[in-house]
C-alpha cells in the first residue's frame, strides 16, 4: 500500500503536471451522442471533432467550466470539423436543473508546438507514465488480495483471530472463518467466470 501510494503521488504530482506542459488539446473527438437532445437531431456524422463552444476553444482552461455552468435550453455554436451548428441544450439526465449537450468523447491531444518535432518525446512519456500506473495498480492489487479472508495470505490468519477474540470459541470460530473463506472463493470465482468462459471459447 505504501508503495502504491508512493506511485500514485508521483503519478499524480510529475506525470500529470509533465502531461500539460507536453500536450495540448486540439480537439474534443465524438463517438456517441444521446438520444433526444438538440445535437443528436443535427445528424452529424460521426465520430466528428468539436473545436470551439460559443468562441471557448478546447485548448482553454475554460472550456471544461463551460459544461459545468450549462443551463437546460441555453443556445451553444458548436464550431466542429463537419462545420458549425446551432445546438440548445437540455436537462441534465441526473439534475434537471443542469444542462445537457448529450455528447459522449474525449479530449484529443498532440505534442506542444516545441516538441512536436520530437515524437519520441511522447512516446517515452506515455511508456513511463503507463508503467508507473501499472506499478501502483498492482501494488494496490497484491495489497487488497492479500487482505481477502483467504486461509494462505495475511486476512485469513488475522481474520481468523479477530473471530477467535469474538467467540471466545476456537471451534466456532474456525467454522465461521472456513465458511466466510468458502464465500469469498465462490465471489471470485462468480466474478472470474466470464473470463475463463471467453477463454475456453
Amino acid at each position: 500500500f505504501i508503495f502504491a501510494a508512493l506511485f500514485a503521488l508521483v503519478i499524480f504530482f510529475v506525470f500529470v503536471p509533465l502531461g500539460e506542459v507536453l500536450y495540448d488539446a486540439d480537439g474534443f473527438v465524438v463517438y456517441n451522442v444521446t438520444p433526444g437532445y438538440d445535437i443528436a437531431e443535427q445528424n452529424i456524422e460521426m465520430p466528428f471533432t468539436i473545436l470551439e463552444i460559443n468562441d471557448i476553444s478546447v485548448n482553454d482552461d475554460r472550456f471544461s467550466e463551460l459544461f459545468q455552468e450549462l443551463k437546460p435550453e441555453q443556445e451553444l455554436t458548436i464550431e466542429t470539423d463537419k462545420g458549425d451548428y446551432l445546438v440548445v441544450t437540455g436537462a441534465h439526465p441526473q439534475d434537471s436543473g443542469r444542462g445537457f449537450i448529450g455528447i459522449q468523447g474525449e479530449i484529443h491531444t498532440t505534442l506542444a508546438e516545441p516538441y512536436s518535432s520530437y515524437s519520441f518525446v511522447g512516446d517515452v512519456y506515455r511508456w513511463m507514465q503507463l508503467l508507473f500506473f501499472w506499478l501502483f495498480m498492482l501494488n494496490l492489487g497484491v495489497g487488497l488480495f492479500n487482505l481477502l479472508p483467504l486461509g494462505p495470505v495475511d486476512g485469513g490468519r488475522m481474520f481468523l483471530v479477530a473471530t477467535q477474540a469474538v467467540f471466545k470459541d476456537e471451534k466456532r470460530a474456525k467454522k465461521v472463518w472456513l465458511w466466510t473463506m468458502y464465500i469469498v472463493l465462490f465471489l471470485i470465482f462468480v466474478n472470474l467466470l466470464p473470463w475463463l468462459t471467453k477463454l475456453l471459447s
